[in-house]
Formats: structure tokens, C-alpha cells, sequence
């Protein structure tokens, strides 16, 4: 017993030491401090604002604590006054893309209702990941804890219990819409730097439905777009309709739960 005892708190340990090498959880930063001469002081700010110009042109694989200095003009030693490691500059970074994301005021009385706030805070994150390819792709291996990512994450929150979710359902609901538009904006970010060197990605599209029809490979049972079929629209559609299909299937599951048989259910996290 003594064994897993001590087992178990060195697997705590490692998890504690794990998450607090996360940039948000650093003291607070260094005074600001000059960069080359005209340049605005250096700070954790302008570290976030340059990380995420230099990861939208040169991508994550080219990404470091060394090109980043060289964009500001500083000595690479220069950032480590603010951030540890790459993974704090990355941390940084994401934090940025959230905080392009709109988010609604909370209701107090009549308005718009939740449906259109969560499609309108979904729409935004999509976006957003889209704007900075790199993004979606970092999200899953960095902790998104900061303010920006907070302040999402609480806002789509309140909006779901706005709806009549609790509980379990609500942290699910977060979880489910949260993970739907990372995993689209995941694909469809990877397919878009595919077309970053200017080819056309509907000639590229038509090219490949044209090879299918020609070679007899393309099911009869599915209909053959048209020949003006924009695929970036038909993504935008998709997404629209998972979206509303994921926000019916919510919708319904907070009308059971407040009707008459949801004291029947004594486990509701199981369906």
C-alpha cells in the first residue's frame, strides 16, 4: 500500500510540475525593457503580438525562440525575461487568436436568444483558427488557460445554462461545441496551406470530381456538383449545419431535462 502511496504522489508531483511550467503560471512579468532604438519596450504583450505575425508567415515548423528575437530586434536572451521555453511563446500566441473572438454580452431580458449567441461565438472561433492556420493544429498540445481562452470558454458557458443546461450537461455541451469547431477548423486549416502557393482550390476540386466521374468511380446514388460549386461555401454550409444539428440535439436534451420525466432519468450523463 505504502508503494502506491508513493507512486501515486510522485504521479501528482509530475502532473503539478507539468502545468506549472504554463506562461500563466509565471510571476508577473518583468518591467518592460528596450528593444533596438525606436522599437517599443519589450513585454509579454509585444512578445504575443510578434509570436502570432511570425507564425502566420512562417508557420509553426520554422518557429522559435531565435526568429522571434531576430523580428524584434533583441538578443534571444532577451525574451527569456518573459517566457521559458517556445511552448510559453506558443501559449502566448494561442491566447492572442482567442482574444480575436467576439464575445456576446450575457442576456439580462429579452434579446437574441442563446441559439444565436452560441452560433455567433462559434462562428468566431472558427474563424479565428482559420485566420492563423497554425493554431488548431497547437491547440490540442499547449494549455489554453489564458485570459482570452477563459473568457471564451465562460462566455459559451453561461450561454448553454442560459439554454436550461447544468451540470454534467453543461460541461458537455461546452466540451462538445468547443471540440467541433477545433476539429473542423483543424481540417480545414491543413487544406487551406495546401493552397497557399496560388493554385485555385476549386479548379483543384472540380479536377478531382472530374477524374472520379471519368474513371465511373463516383457513386449514382450522390449527386454531381455543378459546375459552378465554390468549395470554401459548401465548407461554410457544413459547418452551419453540424452546428445546428449539435444546438437542436442541446436544445432538446435541456427541454427533457426540465420536463416531467426528467425525474425519471436517474442517470442523464449516460445517454
Amino acid at each position: 500500500m505504502s508503494g502506491n502511496g508513493s507512486d501515486n504522489r510522485d504521479i501528482r508531483a509530475a502532473g503539478e510540475q507539468h502545468y506549472s511550467n504554463s506562461v500563466w503560471f509565471r510571476p508577473p512579468e518583468e518591467p518592460a525593457r528596450r528593444t533596438r532604438k525606436g522599437a517599443p519596450p519589450l513585454s509579454r504583450d509585444l512578445l504575443a503580438e510578434a509570436a502570432v505575425k511570425l507564425l502566420d508567415r512562417e508557420g509553426a515548423a520554422r518557429f522559435s525562440m531565435r526568429a522571434l528575437a531576430a523580428e524584434l530586434g533583441v538578443s534571444p536572451m532577451s525574451a527569456y525575461w518573459y517566457v521559458e521555453n517556445k511552448d510559453q511563446l506558443i501559449e502566448l500566441a494561442l491566447d492572442r487568436v482567442f482574444g480575436e473572438v467576439e464575445v456576446p454580452a450575457a442576456e439580462d431580458g429579452p434579446g437574441p436568444g442563446w441559439r444565436h449567441r452560441a452560433t455567433s461565438l462559434a462562428l468566431g472561433l472558427r474563424a479565428s483558427m482559420l485566420r492563423h492556420p497554425w493554431a488548431a493544429p497547437l491547440y490540442g498540445s499547449h494549455l489554453s488557460i489564458g485570459p482570452s481562452a477563459i473568457s471564451v470558454n465562460a462566455s459559451m458557458t453561461e450561454i448553454f445554462a442560459s439554454a436550461g443546461l447544468d451540470g454534467t450537461d453543461l460541461q458537455m455541451a461546452l466540451g462538445t461545441v468547443i471540440q467541433y469547431v477545433f476539429g473542423t477548423a483543424l481540417s480545414e486549416s491543413q487544406w487551406h496551406q495546401k493552397f497557399q502557393q496560388g493554385e485555385d482550390e476549386n479548379e483543384f476540386y472540380r479536377g478531382i470530381l472530374d477524374g472520379l466521374a471519368k474513371s465511373g468511380k463516383w457513386p449514382e446514388s450522390v449527386p454531381v456538383p455543378p459546375p459552378d460549386f465554390d468549395i470554401r461555401a459548401h465548407r461554410d454550409g457544413m459547418f452551419a449545419f453540424g452546428l445546428g444539428t449539435i444546438l437542436d440535439g442541446l436544445e432538446a436534451r435541456a427541454a427533457n431535462a426540465s420536463g416531467p420525466a426528467a425525474t425519471e432519468r436517474p442517470d442523464r450523463t449516460s445517454a
